[in-house]
């Protein structure tokens, strides 16, 4: 669906609840709202969007990469959404004025345990992503 002019995610309906990746890249999304219908989502790529906030996809317990390339994330707290996804292993925040640092490629953040779902999450998620540069 990438390329599609969407204009909100509950557009997608309820009948999606098994699909396991979805990709909405440059779909002029500004939210995320309706996310949790799609509860089997383990990959979601909404690179290239506008999305600002992130408490939607803190109802996807199963997501285990989120691809968030050149949005407009600017509130480091919206992070702490993140927790709960507990099995989140890849993040990519490059060009999001969130980013600690500019990175030419995909960051991704490896968790050794769950993490608690308290405001020290933000620290823990920052402390482990690692940029590495674009593979061609």
């Amino acid at each position: 669906m990438n390329n599609s002019l969407i204009s909100s995610v509950r557009d997608l309906g309820t009948g999606l609840s098994h699909l396991q990746v979805l990709c909405l890249a440059r779909c002029s999304l500004t939210d995320l709202e309706g996310i949790s219908a799609l509860s089997s989502l383990k990959e979601l790529y909404v690179a290239f969007n506008r999305i600002s906030e992130l408490s939607p996809v803190s109802l996807l317990e199963d997501l285990e990469l989120l691809d968030l390339e050149e949005n407009e994330l600017e509130d480091l707290a919206q992070l702490w959404y993140l927790g709960r996804c507990v099995k989140l292993r890849t993040l990519s925040l490059e060009g999001n004025p969130v980013c600690p640092r500019p990175a030419p490629g995909a960051s991704e953040v490896h968790r050794e345990s769950s993490p608690s779902s308290s405001p020290s999450f933000v620290m823990h998620v920052v402390s482990r992503i690692h940029f590495s540069s674009k593979r061609n």
